[in-house]
């Protein structure tokens, strides 16, 4: 299902190499790694951990678990994992948001 919830410029940047099924889009650089990403059917991502993350969430509903601490967030709502810190999430469809990785290589953008 496609939609225009992100401006075009944006659906224009590279899809991430991600294992979830997700529309997304990644911006490349040198410093961060920022993703706008959009989730049509439920996902749950197991426990994981990687560099630092922030994300907002723009619509939609993510149960998220960080270092053992659960929390329903939804649209306005920010988040921060630490370095190193164990999460998941489960995401419900319909879910839209932004996610900063501070490993600008977390994902490759894949070539389309």
């Amino acid at each position: 299902m496609d939609t225009d919830f992100f401006p075009e410029f944006i659906r224009a940047c590279p899809a991430p190499d991600s294992p979830f099924a997700m529309r997304a889009h990644i911006v490349p650089s040198e410093h961060v790694l920022p993703m706008f990403y959009e989730i049509d059917e439920d996902v749950h991502i197991p426990e994981h951990v990687h560099g630092p993350q922030w994300g907002v969430v723009l619509d939609g509903i993510m149960e998220f678990t960080i270092d053992g601490m659960s929390r329903q967030y939804t649209r306005g709502d920010t988040y921060y994992v630490p370095d190193g810190v164990p999460h998941t999430a489960h995401i419900h469809a319909g879910y839209k948001g932004i996610d900063v990785f501070s490993d600008p290589l977390r994902y490759r953008p894949v070539a389309p």
